[in-house]
């Protein structure tokens, strides 16, 4: 699939309805697939923000009222320079295994921008754990 962009005088959702069509059509998704749930782990920090609306109004077309989507938000200065690999040790224990020990700056998404970027979802629990996750 080529690089998309938005076209002159093309509105947002427009632009957006169409990459979703497109990111069907490549992903050759099953008609009628809804997810229970989605785990985006840490996956969310690595978006920039227009990417991350696009993944919100995907998903929205494979989810239905209920669908429960789990995620670590960073909220320190620096994240992980690559995504996690998550270990499940037990039902109340997540072991996060870093690729390397590298770091980059980040623009941390707070509540305020998941209910603006993500109106369909509402957060149901958020923690904050002891090293800003």
């Amino acid at each position: 699939m080529r690089k998309q962009k938005r076209k002159p005088n093309e509105d947002q959702n427009v632009f957006y309805k169409r990459l979703c069509r497109l990111t069907s059509q490549y992903l050759k998704l099953p008609e009628n697939l809804v997810f229970d749930v989605v785990l985006c782990w840490d996956g969310i920090n690595y978006l920039d923000r227009e990417v991350f609306v696009f993944l919100c109004r995907f998903l929205e077309t494979l989810t239905h009222d209920e669908t429960l989507i789990h995620a670590y938000v960073y909220t320190h200065e620096k994240l992980p320079a690559e995504p996690g690999e998550f270990e499940l040790i037990n039902n109340s224990l997540v072991r996060r295994h870093n690729v390397n020990d590298k770091t980059v700056p980040v623009e941390a998404y707070n509540q305020t921008d998941f209910t603006r970027l993500m109106p369909r979802f509402s957060i149901q629990q958020s923690i904050l754990l002891k090293n800003g996750v």
